[in-house]
C-alpha cells in the first residue's frame, strides 16, 4: 500500500508518503505558523504509522519547499523522532552533483537566455566554480561537462542508497526507484544569486551537500540550526515577497510531481471535504507548489505534466492571488486535473487565501479540498 496526507497544519504546509507499507518514506515541507500541536500531533502520527517497531524510523528523503517557518518549524522535532537520509532545500542537498547541477545550469542558462558568454568561456567558468568550492576532485575526466546547452546536463545513476537513484538534468532532479519517480523542480536565477547563496552556507556550515546540512540542522535538534539558514537565503532572495532582485523567499521554492511507474495504478481518496468516500481514480499524479510562483521559469515542469492526468495540485502559497494567477499563465488549468488542494490556517491574518483565488477555482468548476487545522486529507495509490 502507497499512502498519502495532506496534514491539516492551520497556517503551513505538512505533506507525508509512505510506500511499500513503510518501506520507503518521504516529507514535503513540515512546519505551521500556527501553534506548535498543530503540527506535533500529524508528526507523531506518522512517525508511529511507518516505525513499525523500530525506535527511530528512516525517512528516505525530507524536502523543504523554501525558508520559511510555515514549512520547515517542524523539521527539528521530525529529526528527534526520525533519522532523515536526505534532506533537500531550494538549491542545496542531495550529494556534491545536486551542487554542480546548480551552478551548471545557473552558469549555462543565464548564458544563454542573456548572451552574456560563449561556450568555451562558460566552460572555464565551470570548472573555476567547481575549484572555487572543491566540487572537482572525485569528478572522472569522462564525466566533465562537455556536452552544448540545450542538451540536458545529466551526472546520471548515483546509488545514494540501495533502493534510490539521482538524476539531474537542466532545472530538475530526478530521484527514483523501481516504481515510483519524484521529480524536483527549480525556478532558474542567474549565477550570482547561486553563488552567493552557495558562499554563505559555505561560510555558515562548512558545506552544503545533504549528510553536513542534517548534522547542522537536525542532529542538535535545534529550532535556531535551521532558522540561521533562513535568514541566509532572506539575505539572498530578500524577505519580501517582492524584492527588487529576486522576488523574495517564497520565489526560491521547490516544486515536486510523484507519480508510480507501473500501469494499472488507482488513487483511492479518503477524508477533506469533499463528499466522496472510497472515490477511485485513474489520475495518480501528484504536483505539490510550496508557495511557488513564476511558474513560466520551471519550463521542465510544465513539459512534464502538460501531457499527464493530475490528482492533486497544490494551490501555491496557501491561495495568494498573484502565486494563482502564475499558475493560470504557466496553463496549468489546460491540464487534466481532478482536484485542487489548498492548505491554509483558519483565521490567519495574511487573508489566504484571497477571495479571487477562491472564486476562480470556483468557476474553474474543479473540486476543491480545503485543508485547515480542522482536517487532513489522506489519499493511497495502489495498482
Amino acid at each position: 500500500m502507497n499512502e498519502f496526507k495532506f496534514n491539516g497544519v492551520g497556517q503551513g504546509l505538512f505533506y507525508s508518503g509512505t510506500l511499500f507499507n513503510g518501506g520507503f518514506n518521504f516529507v514535503f515541507d513540515c512546519g505551521t505558523a500556527n501553534k506548535k500541536s498543530y503540527l506535533d500531533e500529524p508528526i507523531n502520527s506518522y512517525i508511529q504509522k511507518i516505525s513499525h517497531g523500530k525506535e527511530k524510523p528512516h525517512i528516505d528523503f525530507v524536502i523543504i519547499s523554501h525558508l520559511h517557518k510555515d514549512h520547515f518549524s517542524g523539521l527539528p522535532e521530525l529529526a528527534k523522532n526520525a533519522v532523515i537520509d536526505r534532506l533537500y532545500l531550494p538549491y542545496l542537498g542531495g550529494n556534491r552533483d545536486f551542487i554542480r547541477f546548480a551552478l551548471a545550469y545557473a552558469i549555462f542558462y543565464d548564458s544563454d537566455r542573456n548572451n552574456a558568454r560563449n561556450f568555451n568561456e562558460n566552460i572555464l567558468l565551470f570548472n573555476y566554480m567547481l575549484k572555487l568550492y572543491g566540487l572537482e576532485d572525485d569528478l572522472p575526466d569522462e564525466e566533465r561537462l562537455d556536452v552544448p546547452i540545450p542538451q540536458r546536463i545529466i551526472y546520471g545513476n548515483r546509488n545514494i542508497n540501495k533502493r534510490t537513484d539521482l538524476e539531474i538534468g537542466e532545472n530538475e532532479v530526478i530521484c527514483y526507484n523501481n516504481l515510483w519517480r519524484f521529480e524536483l523542480y527549480f525556478r532558474s536565477f542567474n549565477l550570482q544569486v547561486i553563488d552567493d547563496l552557495l558562499s554563505r552556507i559555505y561560510n555558515l556550515v562548512g558545506s552544503f551537500e545533504s549528510a553536513k546540512l542534517i548534522d547542522f540542522i537536525c542532529k542538535s535538534y535545534n529550532a535556531d540550526a535551521i532558522k540561521s539558514i533562513a535568514k541566509e537565503y532572506e539575505a539572498v532572495f530578500g524577505k519580501a515577497n517582492h524584492h527588487k532582485l529576486t522576488g523574495g523567499v517564497n520565489i526560491s521554492s521547490i516544486v515536486m510531481v510523484h507519480y508510480p511507474l507501473y500501469y494499472g495504478a488507482y488513487a483511492l481518496i479518503r477524508g477533506g471535504n469533499v463528499d466522496n468516500s472510497d472515490f477511485k481514480s485513474d489520475c495518480v499524479v501528484t504536483v505539490l507548489t510550496g508557495d511557488g510562483q513564476d511558474f513560466d521559469r520551471y519550463p521542465c515542469l510544465i513539459e512534464s505534466v502538460k501531457e499527464k492526468d493530475i490528482l492533486f495540485f497544490q494551490v501555491p502559497h496557501h491561495g495568494a492571488y498573484d502565486n494563482w494567477i502564475s499558475v493560470k499563465k504557466a496553463d496549468f488549468l489546460k491540464c487534466k486535473i481532478e482536484y485542487f488542494v489548498l492548505s491554509f490556517g483558519l483565521g490567519n491574518p495574511y487573508g489566504h487565501p484571497h477571495v479571487n483565488t477562491v472564486e476562480s477555482l470556483t468557476n474553474s468548476k474543479k473540486c476543491l479540498y480545503l485543508i485547515t487545522q480542522l482536517g487532513s486529507l489522506a489519499y493511497s495509490i495502489d495498482g
